[in-house]
């Protein structure tokens, strides 16, 4: 009996962890692909985190982020309050010829609900947040 429970929970568990690799593959995917759509070229691996987003997108952080968001014809704010996916690329363009930055894609699911670039974490730039088109980004 024992050993039978111990079977059963195994077997959910690699059915789990099995369909999540599965949605995470699928996602990267849309990634990608609208990534591609915006011509942005990504330089190396994704790290990718799972979070909730503030009820309310305000502040330094998220306010900015969602009037980023806006400029670039996204609305962030329809998911305030929701889960979502935050994936993030090194790429090769840089803000004034100097600066290196990361692609930040706001996701739930297979949809997109904002890109926007960012300078990266060694950086002293504050704030380097930048929308998607911005003609002091240029490909290095």
């Amino acid at each position: 009996m024992v050993r039978k429970r111990f079977l059963c929970i195994v077997l959910v568990v690699i059915i789990i962890f099995f369909g999540l690799v599965y949605l995470f593959a699928l996602n990267i995917d849309v990634i990608l692909s609208e990534l591609k759509r915006l011509n942005i070229e990504v330089t190396g691996p994704v790290k990718q985190i799972e979070t909730q987003l503030p009820t309310e997108l305000s502040g330094p952080d998220w306010g900015l982020k969602k009037n980023i968001c806006e400029q670039s014809g996204y609305n962030l704010s329809a998911y305030a309050g929701k889960n979502v996916s935050l994936a993030c690329f090194p790429i090769s363009e840089r803000y004034d010829f100097k600066e290196p930055l990361n692609v930040w894609v706001v996701s739930s699911g297979d949809k997109i609900i904002c890109v926007y670039k960012t300078v990266r974490k060694d950086s002293d730039m504050a704030p380097g947040v930048f929308p998607v088109e911005n003609p002091e980004v240029k490909e290095y």
